[in-house]
């Protein structure tokens, strides 16, 4: 018995992950796709709007990261701070290394990451289904 408890406050916990506090809607709509021509992303980092959500994207040649600028915490908007070489949350000052871990403050969990892809002259972001943890 305690560990089918225990099972199920397992997956309640990681339910929670990718649902805000909110009226448990999901942070970001899981079956949305955002096409950009490759041309318009620069090398190193950018912010796209994909589903209403600021998402960063960081391009390395022919390769790309999307990473959700939401805090793993509590759901507060994240910044980078250049100069400290870190994200930082808004609300908390929780703080993520340039990979997504964890640093500093509240934080707990790695940014959330997005699916990306670059196919022939379009970068594509999404969809997004289940949100994945960097690290």
């Amino acid at each position: 018995m305690l560990k089918r408890l225990g099972r199920s406050f397992g997956a309640l916990a990681v339910g929670s992950l990718v649902m805000s506090g909110a009226g448990c809607a999901p942070l970001v709509d899981p079956g949305a796709i955002t096409r950009i021509p490759l041309a318009d992303v620069p090398q190193g980092r950018t912010m796209i709007i994909h589903a209403d959500r600021r998402v960063e994207l960081q391009r390395a040649g022919d390769t790309v990261a999307a990473r959700l600028m939401i805090c793993t915490h509590e759901f507060c908007d994240l910044t980078w701070y250049e100069v400290e070489d870190n994200y930082r949350c808004t609300c908390h000052d929780g703080r993520f290394f340039p990979d997504g871990r964890p640093k500093s403050g509240p934080v707990g969990r790695p940014m959330f990451v997005l699916p990306a892809r670059i196919e022939g002259d379009t970068l594509i972001v999404g969809p997004a289904g289940e949100l994945e943890l960097t690290g």
